[in-house]
């Protein structure tokens, strides 16, 4: 069996949208919840960062809940302590249409805390992050 640490999004340039009995469920079982992001922004083509994510749960989740997470990969996905591997590529089971999901063996009553590293590129296409070289004085800038 090879594991590794990084999980690829294979379906990052679709669009992909949170339905609502999704959105729903976890509006029932999840609060309080906080991100902290860093990130570094290099000129270039990609960025990278990381993230912490902490929410309460009023009751364990009877499936997988999800974070919506836009990014090409993700490294050192971290839930409550355990550090999650990409077995035999079982990563679109844990990281897919922008979305982690989050099985239920690995998470708690109450304070939840999911942290990862990521790596990404700028976009142009009105979602995310988008840079964009100016002709006149050659800078690169940022928006979103």
């Amino acid at each position: 069996m090879q594991t590794t640490k990084i999980f690829e999004e294979k379906t990052y340039e679709e669009k992909h949208c949170l339905d609502i009995e999704t959105a729903m469920y976890r509006s029932s079982i999840i609060e309080n919840v906080s991100y902290q992001v860093t990130l570094a922004l290099p000129k270039g083509a990609n960025f990278f960062g990381h993230t912490v994510a902490k929410f309460s749960l009023t009751e364990i989740p009877t499936k997988m809940i999800s974070l919506d997470f836009a990014a090409l990969k993700i490294s050192s996905l971290v839930i409550n302590g355990t550090m999650l591997e990409n077995k035999d590529g079982e990563s679109q089971q844990v990281f897919t249409k922008h979305m982690i999901f989050l099985q239920p063996q690995y998470l708690k009553l109450g304070e939840n805390v999911v942290t990862l590293n990521l790596w990404s590129k700028y976009r142009n296409d009105g979602e995310g992050l988008h840079t964009f070289t100016d002709e006149v004085d050659s800078q690169q800038y940022l928006y979103s």
